[in-house]
């Protein structure tokens, strides 16, 4: 338990990040070098610190905060190390939401594509986790292919040692010296050196000898890990199936950080201009999300190779020390990579009062209409692309430091966008944040429809439970898409109202706006009324009901018009077969997912679950379809085979117009084309193909 002081401390900075008057800068600056140079006794407290130097180095309310927290995170490690060194239990730091400090050790199951690039991206210090891994059968089937002979011992053997086969192979040779006494003590002591390692200790130690003992090093194997990866990546396979070998094996590599900069700690970039916070966060009340999308959309510049290298490496960073993984994180094409531009004259919120708008003021003195964000979005590289939807990630830098991950995936004009703010940062200005996001994905995707799915919502996700989540979507203007939730929701909304107006005028000002719609403790000792002391809180239940389904925002297609002009070319530059604004409705029952399961249930009856044949079949008469004969070696090719399955399903394909057809293999060879928002802009044109799909996937 940390002694009084600190805790006061603590206490003082946690609440001080948030404040942004004059002489706050000064206050916070004072109890950050106080807390540096306090004795931290437990995990707890150490992270508490971490959070709130991380907060403040993203939220800097001046140039001394900026400086001093960020020369107490370039050495936190060395207070990690203290604390470990005293034998306090290093757990804490190994949590879903604390991973990722410098001067800790990580562990877990990885894709093939991740594991691959950690042990690149941090040579010497990747091994396998053996006292969490008893290979098997899988590896005795996959492992022939790099150890010859291995099918003698694991083809017939109950006792296979796998690990020796490994490490033999790949080189790793301990040196015990000793006596076989000695050697035997030896190994006991590996195996707790092993244990501390998967608990955030140091995995390479040196034993000090007891009374009559010969020194013995304990060497641990950080070679076996990458000889293994190497050897997948060597054999002549697609990426796909070198990825399913490796992950059939569920090898847990554990990785040492140190000091490196990819720990959450230290991973952030120099901004061209820091954004000094002179005056309160935006809240969400103040957000109106019609009025941002109605904005004139921020202009794209796409990165040079060598920078959206950096940005893919960096999105791959910031997820794998939170222990999270996402398709378009992992697989981000580097040539896609675009920096969101918001311009000088392109006010983010004026909306706001005066007095939130002075005070916005950054190093170089002038206004600064982005607040210091820095917004990054790419695609997926062509080989690894969705059959059907477009793919776009993409994370959001504070003063240069890493706060969200954003996945939108697209079809036509519909996206389904899921977006997250890590936990360190969600004091922090959130609902305006995710306001920007939706506007720059919506002008580059030109979407219309945005709908969020139901576990960014709560559904199978009690984190989301908690903190309300769906309030905060609900409150920005989204609509539940079932008729049942949307009648739930609004009966909700009735009771927090009437909750609200029977608080005392004091109480109730405090819950204006939809931060606190969720309900908050009310602190209410002073006033002596008899109201209730909370205003109502939707209970776990019903939150959870409500989120067992999408919810949808559409807006008018004001992104359509001010959509990428190198693509105004390549499509009908007006959507007068669609409308002028999104259709209320129209995709509140697809999914890309019923889809896929028609075209599973027709392989099943019509050709006997043989997905060869039905792929043939179906390839054929697309070709008959669109007069076209597509070479089985050109890129098109798989695009074309995913289409003509789907397009199987489509029993007027043969009567649409000649400019249909064009315009339909004008897509699909755009799925394979560098740029996949070309793709997506000319689904966006075809009503014929639109109206297919809605009818097939709702």
């Amino acid at each position: 338990m940390p002694h009084p002081r600190l805790a006061r401390l603590l206490a003082a900075l946690e609440a001080a990040r948030y404040q942004f008057n004059a002489g706050d800068g000064t206050k916070v600056e004072k109890l950050l070098r106080s807390l540096d140079r306090a004795r931290f006794p437990d995990p707890a407290s150490l992270i508490r610190f971490h959070e709130a130097l991380s907060f403040v180095r993203a939220f800097p309310q001046s140039v001394g905060v900026l400086k001093t927290a960020e020369r107490i995170l370039n050495r936190f490690h060395e207070k990690v190390e203290v604390l470990r060194q005293s034998g306090a239990d290093m757990d804490e730091f190994d949590t879903f939401e604390h991973s990722g400090i410098a001067g800790t050790t990580m562990e877990d199951t990885l894709s093939f594509d991740v594991a691959r690039w950690l042990v690149r991206r941090l040579p010497g210090q990747v091994e396998i986790a053996w006292e969490n891994y008893d290979p098997g059968r899988e590896l005795g089937t996959t492992g022939p292919r790099f150890m010859p002979l291995l099918e003698d011992d694991a083809f017939v053997e109950a006792d296979t040692p796998f690990r020796r086969w490994l490490e033999t192979a790949s080189g790793f040779r301990p040196s015990i010296r000793g006596s076989a006494s000695q050697t035997g003590l030896a190994a006991k002591r590996r195996k707790s050196a092993a244990h501390g390692a998967s608990r955030g200790y140091k995995a390479e130690l040196l034993i000090k000898p007891r009374r009559g003992e010969r020194k013995t090093a304990v060497v641990t194997d950080r070679a076996t890990a990458k000889w293994l990866i190497d050897c997948l990546d060597r054999l002549p396979l697609p990426p796909q199936q070198k990825a399913e070998l490796y992950e059939s094996l569920r090898i847990p590599p554990r990785w040492h950080l140190g000091n490196s900069p990819i720990t959450r700690t230290r991973n952030w970039r120099s901004p061209r201009k820091v954004f000094y916070h002179r005056g309160p966060l935006i809240s969400r009340s103040q957000v109106s999300l019609a009025e941002e999308l109605a904005r004139r959309p921020p202009t794209f510049t796409r990165l040079s190779l060598r920078e959206g290298e950096r940005i893919a490496d960096m999105i791959r960073e910031v997820m794998l020390v939170r222990y999270r993984e996402l398709y378009g994180t992992t697989l981000a094409d580097p040539r896609s990579v675009v920096r969101v531009d918001f311009g000088r004259n392109t006010p983010a919120a004026p909306s706001l009062p005066r007095s939130l708008r002075q005070g916005w003021e950054f190093s170089g003195g002038e206004a600064n209409s982005a607040r210091g964000l820095e917004i990054y979005l790419w695609n997926l590289p062509p080989q690894r692309r969705l059959p059907l939807r477009a793919y776009v990630a993409g994370f959001t830098l504070k003063n240069g430091v890493p706060i969200n991950y954003i996945e939108a995936i697209g079809l036509c004009e519909w996206m389904e966008v899921g977006f997250n703010t890590f936990y360190t940062f969600r004091g922090g200005e959130a609902g305006w944040i995710y306001a920007q996001v939706l506007r720059c994905l919506c002008a580059w995707m030109g979407t219309t429809v945005v709908s969020v799915y139901p576990y960014q919502l709560g559904h199978d996700n009690e984190e989301a439970i908690e903190s309300g989540a769906f309030w905060f979507y609900r409150k920005l203007g989204f609509r539940p898409g079932r008729p049942d939730l949307l009648k739930l929701a609004e009966r909700e909304e009735k009771k927090i109202a009437a909750s609200q107006e029977s608080l005392a005028p004091q109480i109730r000002a405090r819950y204006r706006g939809p931060r606190h719609a969720h309900g908050a403790v009310v602190e209410r000792a002073s006033l002596g009324t008899s109201e209730p002391a909370r205003p109502y809180r939707t209970p776990a239940t019903i939150l959870k009901r409500l989120a067992a389904g999408h919810v949808f925002y559409e807006l008018p297609h004001v992104a359509a018009r001010h959509r990428d002009p190198r693509h105004a070319a390549d499509a009908v530059a007006e959507r007068a077969n669609l409308g002028d604004g999104a259709e209320i409705g129209a995709w509140d029952r697809f999914s890309t997912r019923n889809i896929g399961l028609r075209v599973n249930e027709t392989m099943a009856h019509e050709f006997v679950g043989d997905a060869d044949r039905m792929r043939a079949n179906a390839r054929r008469a697309l070709e008959r379809a669109l007069g076209v004969k597509m070479d089985s070696s050109m890129p098109e090719q798989t695009p074309l085979d995913n289409f003509a399955l789907v397009l199987s399903l489509v029993p007027d394909l043969r009567t649409w117009s000649k400019q249909e057809k064009q315009d339909l293999l004008r897509i699909i060879r755009a799925k394979s084309n560098p740029d996949e928002m070309l793709y997506l802009h000319l689904t966006q044109r075809h009503a014929r193909l639109r109206q297919a799909l809605l009818k097939l996937g709702s």
